[in-house]
């Protein structure tokens, strides 16, 4: 009995180290043949870490850029087995194919030093742009030196028969530079000069409202200079719509704060110009932003146009939020074919190990005028294109709509300028008309329109349009205003009866700027308007909303055809300007 459980026992036993050898073998075979396949997929040694070597290739300093180089030199070599990422791999230390991640990285940081334009061997220090100090530099861009103030004239003459003040002369360093390093050398961004420090948006521009060049077929200097250069503008391409002083720092000397406004063309001639820059450190566009400053600022508009002075109250250049709001800008961005060295020094590193380095070798800068978004030559355009590739964000994007705010849109720009100041606009009430809803009102449009397209009337369903007008004194084409005392004169306009419901309702937009009939203030915006008297015209006003639609969507406007919607400006065809009359019936 206790023999034949020792039996059964041992041979429980015997079961249990068979099965157990059975596995071991089975995970040992299925172990070799993964380490078989890793070893395809990825060998263990780099084919050329036993030498020092040196590849070129142009493009963009990256893992991708130096797989694709490496690649080729790979294939010269008969003996090696591995692929171009495997080896890239390898000589930064990394083997298996989970561990690309860190290898990405590893390349990366190599491409960052190599970019770091702070070494004086690899970038142009901005002191040495104009060799004439941090002080001269400041009051450049803020349009206050002598390249900014003198014209050419022979009065004051030295030598004689030899005119001073000439601007190719003074600025003659600038014209050097260009030719020289502006296009292969990187310039370091003047970030000691307040008017370019910490650029939010991540975008630049200068305005100038003087040309002190004659003969170069830009603005309107002239010869003889004293005669007809003392006062010269320069190619207009912008409508300055507001100043905020605010938001200009120590470029505005004599006031901490305070805003001047240009309504019309009342600025006289004035002309932009500016650049942006990606999220993307990496970029041509960020790396040689302070070469963009240089051709753009001392360059092309002053050393080659003559363009200098200040919009009064702000920088001549500056970050783009502390320039003035505008209508638009030209636009310059970089172009750059560069050529870059990796070298592999074998015994270079720690421990004996490799160590992989990279060197910008050289660089073909070009400035161009900015390809946008539907627009080119437009800074507005080219940010709005930055956003769609996604170098941009959206909070940004919207941020540059403020300064830049578009064609015919100037009165909605200084709205939100006071906006972002925290002030309210306020726009005089209405004395002429009564905002308690004791009188009708008849709202006709001031021209424009198709024949029998003449007053503003709602139908029981709501809907709003023009009609004829025969339809004078009808309850569905009557008005009345209530006054409310947010806004100055803000006015909610309400239907006198529409006879099929029997309730009052509020004229009001959608955010997209259709109009149509509500039940209720839903207090929006949407459903408040507020008058403003069109000048020389009287009983005629613009109908403007409080808010809550798109930024442009301001005026009630109409087609021709008579269908009320929202436009961003008066277009001077009559249909942004309403007649409001009161209706006294004939009985």
């Amino acid at each position: 009995m206790k023999l034949s459980s020792a039996l059964v026992a041992l041979s429980s036993l015997n079961c249990i180290f068979s099965a157990s050898a059975r596995v071991s073998a089975e995970a040992k075979i299925a172990q070799a043949a993964e380490e078989r396949q890793l070893q395809e997929d990825i060998p263990g040694h780099a084919c050329f870490s036993d030498e020092d070597f040196t590849v070129y290739f142009k493009g963009k300093c990256d893992f991708d850029a130096f797989v694709e180089r490496i690649s080729l030199k790979t294939k010269e070599n008969s003996r090696c087995v591995n692929t171009g990422k495997a080896e890239a791999m390898l000589l930064v230390g990394y083997a298996h194919p989970d561990k690309e991640p860190l290898a990405r990285l590893r390349f990366k940081k190599i491409c960052e030093k190599a970019m770091d334009v702070s070494e004086p061997s690899k970038s142009v220090a901005w002191d040495l742009v104009s060799n004439k100090g941090p002080n001269f530099d400041k009051h450049y861009y803020d349009g206050k030196t002598f390249w900014n103030e003198e014209y050419e004239t022979k009065y004051d003459s030295i030598v004689p028969n030899e005119p001073s003040n000439r601007l190719s002369r003074d600025a003659e360093r600038v014209g050097d530079l260009y030719e020289t390093v502006a296009e292969r050398l990187a310039f370091q961004w003047p970030d000691e000069i307040d008017n370019f420090k910490e650029c939010e948006v991540r975008a630049a521009m200068c305005c100038w409202v003087s040309d002190r060049q004659a003969g170069d077929n830009n603005g309107n200097c002239n010869t003889p200079y004293d005669e007809r250069c003392t006062n010269a503008d320069p190619g207009d391409n912008t409508e300055i719509c507001a100043v905020d002083m605010a938001r200009s720092g120590n470029s505005s000397i004599y006031m901490e704060d305070g805003a001047s406004f240009y309504p019309g063309n009342s600025e006289g001639s004035t002309h932009c110009h500016g650049f942006a820059w990606g999220t993307d450190l990496t970029e041509p566009e960020y790396r040689y932003a302070a070469n963009n400053l240089f051709y753009i600022s001392m360059y092309d508009h002053m050393h080659q146009r003559g363009y200098v002075r200040n919009v009064p109250g702000s920088p001549m250049c500056g970050c783009l939020e502390k320039m003035p709001v505008v209508s638009r800008a030209d636009c310059t961005e970089i172009e750059a074919l560069e050529i870059w060295k990796f070298d592999w020094k074998a015994d270079a590193g720690l421990n004996g190990e490799g160590l992989l380095t990279a060197s910008l070798d050289r660089a073909e800068i070009e400035f161009n005028a900015c390809n946008g978004r539907g627009r080119n030559n437009n800074l507005e355009a080219y940010y709005d294109r930055l956003y769609h590739e996604g170098r941009a964000s959206l909070e940004d994007r919207q941020m540059v709509k403020r300064t830049l705010v578009g064609d015919d849109n100037c009165a909605a720009g200084r709205d939100f300028m006071m906006e972002l100041k925290g002030f309210d606009v306020h726009y005089p009430a209405v004395t002429a008309l009564a905002t308690d809803g004791s009188k009708a009102y008849t709202i006709s449009i001031e021209g424009g329109t198709n024949t029998g397209k003449d007053i503003l009337y709602t139908s029981a369903n709501g809907d709003v349009s023009l009609v004829d007008a025969a339809r004078i004194g009808q309850s569905d084409a009557l008005w009345t205003f209530t006054h409310t005392t947010n806004n100055g004169a803000e006015l909610s306009a309400a239907l006198v009866n529409i006879k099929s419901v029997g309730l009052t309702s509020f004229l009001a937009s959608s955010f997209w700027g259709s109009v149509s009939m509500q039940g209720s203030d839903t207090l929006s915006g949407r459903e408040k308007w507020y008058l403003q008297e069109v000048p020389g015209m009287p009983n005629t006003y613009y109908i403007k909303i409080s808010g809550g639609t798109s930024v442009r969507d301001v005026y009630l406007s109409t087609g021709s055809s008579g269908n009320p919607d929202l436009y961003d400006m008066d277009d001077d065809t009559g249909r942004q300007r309403w007649v409001i009359k009161e209706f006294i019936s004939p009985v």
